[in-house]
């Protein structure tokens, strides 16, 4: 089996799904790709996206799961449910005190902030110290390795690869993806194109 953790693009299909029951109409092809596979979500499906969390804790190996980020500082259960599917930076705003003080950013302002983060990850439900926390989201960085943070997000859908990390002992496996998006002739639309890399007998 497996266990998944929500990002933004889970958050965006569960958007476009709900803006079409509304209307009736679904909304026009964007910069995510096109949307026509929501009409054929089951319930299971949205009860499924619904539920999954933001984060998961792998106690046994001191470890955490994020989809985007985390803002130093601040209490796991205190953390913006936005910032933690969509950052790439933090951005300085207070350098004064014990410690300093930042805000996540989407955008290009700041550094990485698996480049400034402190290894300390504050949750009074789950006091075990988290010595890794491993997360995706950034492709246009890559592979991101840090004392305490590994980002794992290598552009497979983009040609580049599919990133893995085996743990315990932080062992990582990666293979080339066998193709990349591909825009649609309007030039807006996108849609999966031979990005099955794990094996070639692997079907959607």
């Amino acid at each position: 089996g497996f266990r998944a953790i929500a990002g933004n693009h889970d958050f965006i299909a569960l958007e476009r799904w709900d803006e079409w029951r509304r209307t009736g109409v679904l909304p026009p092809a964007d910069d995510h790709g096109a949307w026509d596979y929501v009409r054929d979500l089951r319930e299971q499906d949205l009860e499924y996206l619904k539920g999954l969390p933001l984060t998961m804790t792998l106690p046994d190996q001191g470890t955490l799961l994020v989809h985007a980020g985390l803002v130093p500082g601040i209490a796991l259960d205190q953390q913006s449910l936005l910032d933690m599917v969509t950052m790439r930076n933090l951005v300085l705003m207070e350098s004064g005190g014990e410690s300093p003080t930042y805000a996540a950013n989407t955008g290009d302002a700041g550094d990485a902030w698996a480049k400034v983060w402190d290894g300390q990850v504050h949750c009074k439900s789950f006091p075990a110290p988290h010595d890794l926390v491993i997360f995706g989201h950034d492709a246009p960085r890559g592979l991101q390795q840090y004392s305490h943070v590994l980002g794992l997000d290598t552009n497979c859908c983009n040609g580049g690869h599919l990133s893995a990390c085996i743990l315990p002992g932080r062992t990582l496996v990666q293979v080339p993806a066998l193709g990349k998006l591909r825009k649609t002739a309007d030039g807006t639309a996108r849609e999966w194109h031979s990005l099955w890399a794990l094996d070639g007998n692997c079907k959607p």
